[in-house]
């Protein structure tokens, strides 16, 4: 039995997007793999903050207290400021889908009508997925940048342009002259992230360099890799797809016993262990920031974190009309959130010369 046009917003308002009875066959989407989706959304609630903005305490300093003494020794007390606030404001983003009470669709029996409903959400939240994507791998050009983008991992990953030996040379962001967060990495040298250029993927110049930056910034290998293989590593290695085919003709040169599995180290790639992933939107991006220098970031998940704010995670609105189209409804979906380190020497990035 159809619904009738008055009863089909209060319907939509009521329905959740999951309805899976008539399925169907998305190939909509661009790219092969959405970390961020995959990292926020997979095994777990998402994080939520409060407040006007989003905030990390950061011990920037010690007291310096060490000193030799002798008898009589007069002690020098003191106070110093350790703590500084890194700061970043948050970042609002809407996508939404439409309908019209009088499609035929919404004139046929509860089936046709969720299905419509849901391929129609379905397609709201993969235009979520996608923008927070290229967000993920993207960064705001400056502080005065309205609207806000969110602080992606090139914000808090700076490449170094022209020194080639890995060191904690990832300063500023670009357009950012007081620092990621608003911590000036030439006040504070340990708020920077690692660095290395490569020339080749070889064993004397990327993976060298590349192990000595794993080293410098603790990234420790799990136990085995079955141990991650099931869940969500702390510690990933993300590249290009050129830079995955040049470990995968490394593995393949250094190992004689393939048989008859002419691509059997064209899978998975470890590096100390850890998972080496390629993103297809890192390696599809036109963006100054990632594109043409097939960088190698080396993330710890556990000091770079999505936020969104409270009350706000993915809110969807009641259907509304717009003007002059009495019979159109929209449904909005707003989130505000963003990404926040709490240790930039706790991750690096190498760049290919």
């Amino acid at each position: 039995m159809a619904l009738q046009p008055n009863q089909l917003d209060d319907f939509v308002a009521n329905t959740q997007p999951f309805f899976y009875k008539n399925r169907w066959k998305d190939i909509s989407l661009d790219q092969q793999d959405y970390i961020f989706a995959s990292r926020t959304f997979e095994g777990g609630k998402v994080p939520v903050r409060g407040g006007q903005y989003l905030q990390e305490q950061i011990q920037v300093r010690n007291t310096g207290t060490f000193e030799y003494t002798g008898l009589y020794g007069v002690a020098d007390a003191k106070v110093v400021d350790h703590v500084k606030t890194s700061t970043i404001d948050w970042s609002m983003n809407r996508v939404h889908w439409i309908y019209d009470i009088y499609e035929n669709d919404f004139q046929s029996g509860p089936e046709t009508i969720l299905r419509t409903i849901n391929v129609r959400q379905h397609s709201m939240y993969n235009d979520y997925f996608e923008g927070m994507e290229e967000a993920l791998w993207g960064a705001p050009s400056g502080p005065t940048q309205d609207p806000k983008v969110p602080a992606g991992i090139p914000y808090w990953v700076v490449k170094e342009d022209t020194l080639k030996p890995f060191g904690f040379n990832g300063g500023n962001p670009s357009g950012f002259t007081s620092g990621a967060g608003g911590l000036d990495s030439a006040l504070y040298p340990n708020w920077q992230n690692g660095t290395f250029r490569y020339d080749a993927m070889s064993q004397d110049d990327a993976l060298s360099k590349w192990s000595e930056a794993c080293h410098k910034c603790y990234f420790k290998a799990p136990r085995s890799y079955a141990d991650i293989s099931g869940g969500k590593p702390r510690y990933t290695f993300y590249t290009t797809y050129p830079v995955l085919e040049a470990l995968h003709k490394l593995m393949t040169a250094s190992n004689d016993s393939l048989g008859n599995d002419v691509g059997k180290y064209r899978d998975t790639a470890l590096f100390k262990g850890i998972p080496v992933t390629w993103v297809p939107a890192l390696t599809n991006s036109s963006s100054s920031v990632v594109a043409n220098d097939n960088p190698i970031y080396g993330i710890d998940w556990s000091v770079l974190k999505y936020f969104y704010k409270q009350g706000a995670d993915r809110k969807m609105h009641a259907p509304i009309t717009p003007e002059s189209q009495p019979s159109v409804r929209k449904v909005y979906m707003d989130s505000w959130g963003n990404f926040i380190c709490f240790n930039r020497r706790a991750m690096f990035v190498g760049t290919e010369v």
